[in-house]
């Protein structure tokens, strides 16, 4: 026992002897047991009263009671932690609670996960029971499981998905011999022989592997049967497809179960239905790039010939560059998505980003600059969403169509020039620019530009030689009147510089007046009306928000009446802000004072 005079002793039945931690009465953290006892009671004080739920947790007290043949599990047990070699003559459980089944082993189970915990100390000659509909075998379950043939039932483990890594540590049917590089009894893996290179994956789709498996010196594994490594999170670096028997058909398994991170190349038989060229996977007919391994480096240059590049094909890839052959026509969905690309030539023969599909080169945090070729007319749905560290796009004659959300989250990505050729902007795709260069308005674009996200109330519209400040956000009304103008053709300068009465909100209607102001103080006198009425609340609003800046330079402009200057005198001492003080008395003399600076 533990020598800690915090533990709680606690008695389920005669010679057996559970310590509790006195800070935490719900977990047993050691264990005595007299010689001679045959069954275990594991429960805790009052369990048929109040059924507390408390956890056994043994799993690092280094106690052997041999003589223990039977384990009863009452109902306030909820999670069990021991080591085989505790137990190691347990033949049968006994379980009170649902959390547990009743037989040979110590299974837990809850809702649909079923795990074999325990599979205790089993000899040789002993008769096995099938095992219950299990679909996880937790670690250490069969250590010390001196068997050296496994269950001879193999449907034992039809219903098996993860086997935890270290699940036949120390079972002694786990030293068998390999057989093309794996050590396996039935449909289970135990592990990989240390000395291979080279593995083959068995036919058999039935089989599983223990989670996080160690390849050690293996570079190159074959496999036949794309099912054969579903659910599979790692694999050697070199992959092998051998025979027609993979999927040729379903190109998302191809991603799902072979993109792991730590696979670099793809090499295809002749007779496999694919190709290969620089462990890059291809269509037979090398019309198609299928697959681009995760953990490839370096540059791509795509051959010549191929005219899709299919669905997921470099998610995730290490790849800094890529470059598009002439025959390119088509990419696919979220071709490129999260992969470390930092630089795209997109060749002279794609006219599409995406046509319709979605996300081909979202999140790419390592692209900084694209540049459309002129042979590129349409950019696609997300084409570039939450690219974070793109800061410039240059667009040439001939895009004319943007997707929506084509470049939404672009944080970094300020200022966009849009080309002659362009007729449609889809919602959010330039929300977060401040600067849009446009030679003429167009349909979509204030559903693009000015209706979501901003870094500020304000953004900035050129149009042709004209300069207009508008506010970010528009009341939904004013967002479909000016598209329908944008749409139509008929709209005047006044609707553009007048903008700021369709703002979403007063505090972003005065910011966007107070900015036009600022261009051309004094040209526009129902400008100038609007702001000397609001002019107490803006001013009082950079005082609340510490923008002693823009205070300073707002009052500057003189839009403040004498009664609000001595209003704002009061606010401005209650906010401990001397320097405005001094400045603001300045104000409330007849002659004027030179412009304030803090």
């Amino acid at each position: 026992m533990k020598n800690n005079q915090n533990l709680v002793s606690f008695s389920p039945e005669k010679g057996v002897y559970l310590y509790f931690d006195d800070a935490n009465m719900f977990n047993v953290v050691d264990i005595n047991i007299e010689p001679g006892i045959r069954n275990v009671v594991l429960s805790g004080p009052n369990a048929n009263r109040n059924r507390l739920s408390r956890r056994i947790k043994l799993r690092n007290i280094f106690k052997q009671f041999p003589d223990v043949e039977e384990l009863v599990i009452q109902e306030d047990i909820i999670d069990i932690d021991i080591s085989n070699f505790m137990f190691p003559n347990v033949r049968n459980v006994n379980s009170e609670n649902p959390y547990f089944f009743s037989c040979q082993y110590l299974v837990w189970s809850i809702g649909l996960n079923t795990v074999l915990m325990n599979a205790f100390c089993i000899k040789p000659d002993e008769q096995v029971q099938p095992l219950p509909d299990i679909n996880t075998i937790a670690d250490y379950a069969f250590e010390g499981c001196q068997l050296t043939a496994f269950f001879n039932n193999d449907t034992s483990f039809n219903t098996v998905q993860i086997i935890n890594h270290h699940a036949f540590d120390g079972a002694l049917f786990s030293g068998i011999p390999s057989k093309n590089g794996f050590k396996m009894v039935g449909n289970i893996v135990f592990g990989v022989d240390d000395d291979a290179e080279e593995i083959e994956f068995p036919e058999d789709t039935k089989y599983v592997l223990p989670t996080d498996i160690d390849y050690k010196n293996v570079k190159r594994a074959v496999i036949r049967n794309i099912k054969n490594v579903n659910g599979i999170n790692k694999l050697p670096e070199t992959i092998v497809i051998a025979d027609d028997k993979f999927a040729k058909n379903k190109m998302f398994e191809i991603y799902r179960y072979l993109n792991t991170t730590n696979v670099s190349c793809i090499e295809a038989s002749k007779d496999s239905g694919f190709a290969s060229k620089d462990g890059i996977l291809y269509s037979e007919n090398m019309k198609q790039l299928i697959l681009c391994p995760a953990n490839k480096t370096g540059d791509v240059i795509i051959l010549e010939g191929v005219t899709c590049i299919n669905d997921f094909a470099f998610y995730g890839a290490r790849i800094d560059s890529v470059t598009f052959p002439s025959s390119l026509k088509n990419i696919r969905k979220d071709a490129f998505r999260q992969s470390k690309i930092s630089k795209i030539d997109f060749g002279p023969g794609i006219e599409k980003i995406g046509n319709n599909a979605s996300n081909i080169f979202a999140d790419c945090q390592n692209l900084t600059h694209v540049e459309f070729p002129p042979q590129v007319t349409d950019i696609g749905h997300s084409a570039f969403l939450n690219c974070r560290s793109l800061k410039s796009v240059t667009m040439h004659e001939g895009i004319s169509t943007i997707g929506r959300r084509a470049f939404d989250l672009c944080e970094k990505l300020k200022s966009v020039t849009l080309p002659k050729s362009i007729k449609y902007a889809g919602e959010l795709s330039f929300s977060c620019i401040q600067e849009l260069h446009t030679p003429h308005l167009f349909s979509g674009l204030p559903y693009a530009f000015l209706s979501d996200i901003s870094v500020s109330p304000v953004k900035k519209l050129i149009v042709g030689d004209n300069e207009f400040i508008v506010p970010a956000f528009l009341s939904y009304k004013t967002l479909y009147t000016l598209n329908q103008q944008c749409s139509s053709g008929h709209f005047c300068k006044s609707d553009l510089h007048d903008l700021y009465q369709g703002a979403i909100n007063t505090e972003i209607k005065q910011d966007t007046a107070y900015h036009i102001y600022k261009q051309n103080p004094g040209a526009d006198a129902e400008l100038e009306k609007y702001l000397k009425r609001c002019a107490k609340q803006i001013a009082l609003r950079y005082i609340k928000e510490d923008n002693d800046a823009e205070l300073s330079e707002f009052i500057g402009f003189k839009l403040l009446s004498k009664a609000a200057i001595k209003q704002l005198l009061q606010a401005a001492n209650e906010a401990d802000k001397p320097s405005i003080v001094a400045y603001l008395l300045t104000q409330t003399q007849d002659k004027p004072s030179s412009k304030f600076t803090l």
